[in-house]
């Protein structure tokens, strides 16, 4: 068989969606699209949907947050529907063997992967007649280095224009030993999905400043999540800022007032680094981001003492930094700025900003707002509706953009989650449902987004909570290859039942740790917690740098998938992340026993 990896700096893409249209010229939705749950993935579906509605392409879109729900999902629909000819992965089914899973030897179908995890499964790379891999052709495969193979993707049974594929013998092909050591490999981040269909759209003359906004979030979130480091994610910046300026019809400056921008710009500009400051106070955005957390010691009694004095050398008075951010004048943001340049590096805040995009709809909103609140749209769920923190932002304006959003022109089926995994639950598809919708351009979408804002900060003050009472008891065990800790008893822990969240925690300890001294040999950190609701611990694997550090290969996620396999734990996949996974709470000493020896 021939195989090929379809790069985005290739011709390939426009030939690869001339056969999803031809596929489409049958009467029926033919095109298939799975999501996972996370921030880039949708933003990337919005880009693709749009332009298979652009085409005429009818479609249907599933959420899906583990491959147990994956395999569920695509069994039921594809039995209810035999006209889907094209099946969109996004996010998912790269570092999974698909074919096996689908079953593809039975169905006249072909698949088509953007995924931003890496390494592939070696499965997806060989004996394949129809996966496609799009990549950014910088994404490494999980193949055995002394091969020395070039893998250039996958081929499907028809020849699409391609002459320069390689063809492989089946003495080339890996046997089993080799391919479980692959499967082992550390785990990282490619190009984003968002920016993967992005360039596709450009590819084809369909992109605009809709789907260049949603790649420039798919970005960002990677960065927020730290699945990139700050040297990749400068590259992605100076990358999309060039797309920002090439379409840009003014230059804006920092002191443009919002109502001489005009509507739908896209505006490249430092951004600070404290936590939805523009839908909170600066006092309680800055004490509650990990940046600030970290640098003023915020666990300790005296980091808010320290905060409280970084505002009085400011000469900012309380009447304003306790005032919403909204709510202050331009003058009072200017002065803020210019004292956070003079004295911020006196209380070690060298570097409160960092590069990034803002956009005009009915208010401003920046890249990171907009990742915080999606992913708390994700995360958060019914059991937050009733939580309260101290919300001081402003309502939005009415956005009065919403007749581009109407439902009778929709083509796309929102389909329902098969019901494998407890986590796919109605619930589960609400939330990802309320999450796409709060990234549309219409007056449900402001306001969706609003109230992801407030759940967002409702799980910030849980994490810093957790975090602050996680050094106070010293509960994070330092002996062993890794560092590690249990949640057992918190009255916090329904909120750390979300992979994300409590990914967020341990960031939070792991760059904490460091800044205490107390971790000055790195060592991968493992946290879990008890979700009482179902007897299982979610468990998380991070590498144990610091976040200021470029982000490392993770190899947490091998040992996870390994010592499930050792011990025989129930093991469950979340989120598509070898690194995020379920173990019954009967099994969590012997699974935990056999990672730290």
């Amino acid at each position: 068989t021939k195989a090929m990896i379809v790069k985005i700096t290739d011709d390939k893409f426009d030939a690869l969606f001339k056969m999803v249209k031809e596929d489409a010229l049958e009467s029926g939705i033919t095109v298939l699209i799975f999501v996972a749950y996370d921030c880039d993935a949708l933003c990337a579906c919005h880009i693709l949907t749009a332009c298979l509605k652009l085409e005429w392409v009818k479609f249907s879109v599933m959420g899906v947050n583990s491959y147990e729900n994956l395999d569920a999902s695509f069994q039921k629909e594809i039995a209810a529907n035999p006209s889907y000819k094209s099946v969109f992965l996004i996010n998912c089914g790269g570092n999974f063997d698909i074919f096996g899973l689908f079953d593809l030897d039975e169905h006249d179908l072909n698949v088509y992967v953007i995924d931003t995890h890496r390494p592939y499964h070696p499965a997806n790379i060989k004996n394949m007649k129809n996966i496609f891999l799009l990549d950014d052709g910088t994404g490494e495969v999980a193949l055995p280095s002394r091969r020395n193979r070039s893998m250039l993707g996958r081929r499907r049974r028809r020849d699409y224009g391609s002459d320069d594929e390689e063809d492989f013998s089946d003495d080339d092909e890996l046997d089993e030993e080799e391919e479980n050591e692959e499967v082992y490999k550390p785990s990282f981040y490619g190009f984003t999905a968002a920016g993967i269909l992005y360039a596709l759209a450009a590819q084809i003359s369909l992109s605009n400043d809709d789907m260049l906004w949603l790649a420039i979030v798919g970005f960002t979130d990677q960065f927020l999540h730290q699945k990139i480091g700050y040297d990749r994610y400068e590259q992605d910046y100076l990358h999309f800022k060039e797309e920002v300026l090439d379409k840009a019809e003014d230059f804006f400056d920092d002191q443009m007032s919002q109502s001489r921008i005009p509507v739908g710009s896209i505006i490249e500009q430092t951004d600070y680094k404290f936590f939805l400051y523009r839908y909170w106070n600066l006092y309680d955005s800055m004490q509650y981001s990990r940046y600030i957390f970290i640098r003023l010691h915020m666990w300790k009694s005296h980091g808010i003492k320290k905060l409280e004095e970084l505002f009085a050398r400011m000469a900012i008075p309380c009447s304003d930094y306790l005032k919403p951010y909204q709510a202050l004048g331009t003058q009072e943001r200017t002065r803020v700025a210019e004292k956070l340049e003079i004295w911020g590096p006196n209380f070690d805040l060298p570097d409160v900003t960092f590069p990034s995009f803002l956009r005009k709809r009915s208010n401003i909103y920046s890249a990171s707002d907009v990742v915080y609140s999606i992913t708390a749209l994700l995360e958060g769920g019914k059991s937050l509706e009733s939580a309260k923190v101290p919300d001081l932002s402003f309502a939005s304006s009415k956005n009065d953009s919403a007749a581009q959003e109407k439902d009778g022109e929709e083509q796309s089926q929102r389909a329902s989650q098969g019901q494998s995994d407890p986590a796919s639950s109605s619930e589960s598809c609400e939330q990802f449902w309320t999450a796409f919708d709060a990234l549309s351009n219409s007056e449900r979408g402001a306001e969706l987004f609003l109230e992801g804002t407030r759940i967002a900060k409702v799980l910030q003050v849980e994490i810093v909570k957790q975090a602050k009472e996680i050094i106070q008891k010293k509960e994070v065990v330092q002996t062993g290859p890794f560092r590690s800790c249990v949640l057992t008893e918190s009255t916090s822990l329904s909120y750390f039942s979300n992979p994300l969240t409590l990914k967020q925690l341990a960031h939070f300890l792991v760059d904490t740790l460091i800044e205490m001294g107390v971790a000055k040999k790195v060592k991968p950190f493992v946290i879990a917690a008890l979700n009482e609701s179902n007897g299982t611990y979610l468990v998380v694997g991070i590498p144990g740098n610091h976040s200021r550090e470029p982000v490392e290969k993770n190899p947490i996620g091998a040992s996870l998938t390994r010592a499930a396999q050792e011990t025989q734990s129930h093991l469950i996949s979340h989120a598509f992340e070898t690194s995020v996974v379920s173990v019954r709470q009967t099994d969590l000493v012997r699974f935990m026993d056999y990672l730290r020896s």
